[in-house]
C-alpha cells in the first residue's frame, strides 16, 4: 500500500483508504478561497480540501464543518427518513383503496347491468365516487 495521506472515507472505494491532499490549479474566474459560507445560511460555514485517493487515484473533495452543523444534518436525515417511510405505507393504503374503489365500480357497473335493473345512487354519491376515484387515479 502506497503511504503519504490520510486516512479518510473515499467516496468512491466506500471505504477508508490513505488519501493525499492536492493542489488543483485555479482558472482565474474560480473562488481561489478554501474557506467558504453559504450566502443565504450565514452559520453554514466550511473548510474545503481537495483529495486524491492512493488506492483508486480518483479525486474528490472533503469539507471541514462545525459538528454542530453535522449532528443537525444527522437529525434532519432521522426525519426525512421517517416521513419517508411514511409516505410509503400512505402509498399502499391508497393502492389498497384504489383497488376496492376499482372493484366497487365493477360490482355497480354489473348491477346496473343484470336485467336492467337499476340501482340507485344518489348524484351526490356518484359526485363522491368520481371525485375521490379521480383522485386516486
Amino acid at each position: 500500500m502506497i503511504k503519504g495521506g490520510t486516512k479518510i472515507y473515499c467516496p468512491f472505494c466506500k471505504e477508508f483508504q490513505e488519501c493525499q491532499r492536492i493542489d488543483l490549479p485555479h482558472r482565474d474566474w474560480e473562488d481561489k478561497d478554501q474557506r467558504k459560507q453559504h450566502p443565504e445560511h450565514k452559520d453554514l460555514a466550511w473548510f474545503e480540501r481537495q483529495r486524491k485517493c492512493l488506492e483508486c487515484k480518483n479525486q474528490f473533495t472533503t469539507v471541514e464543518i462545525d459538528k454542530d452543523v453535522l449532528d443537525e444534518l444527522i437529525k434532519l436525515r432521522a426525519t426525512f427518513d421517517g416521513v419517508r417511510y411514511e409516505v410509503h405505507d400512505l402509498e399502499a393504503d391508497l393502492l389498497k383503496l384504489n383497488d376496492r374503489l376499482k372493484n366497487f365500480q365493477n360490482k355497480l357497473g354489473l348491477q346496473r347491468a343484470i336485467g336492467n335493473q337499476k340501482v340507485k345512487v344518489s348524484r351526490k354519491s356518484e359526485r363522491k365516487l368520481q371525485t375521490l376515484f379521480d383522485f386516486i387515479n
